[in-house]
């Protein structure tokens, strides 16, 4: 997954590393993984993360997202592959 954070502000506000942190909501669980920002032409600044996130079960999970002074979330079914 590619993550980037677009808003011009967001330059000034990220960090050098991305924090994912992943709360099963169907059931117990928990996770947590960090990954380096890259850079990439056409990226024009914007702080990003190239991940593969590594979801410990299949379910409904709530990813935090935090670099520096910015945060986002994410809902998404992990199934079996």
């Amino acid at each position: 997954v590619l993550w980037a954070f677009l808003d011009p502000a967001a330059k000034e506000l990220s960090h050098a590393e991305l924090d994912l942190r992943g709360r099963r909501l169907d059931g117990p669980g928990s996770f947590h993984q960090s990954f380096a920002g890259i850079g990439y032409t056409g990226q024009d600044g914007a702080p990003s993360y190239a991940s593969i996130v590594d979801v410990p079960k299949p379910g409904c999970w709530r990813l935090t997202l935090t670099t520096g002074e910015l945060t986002a979330t994410v809902d998404v079914r992990a199934v079996p592959g």
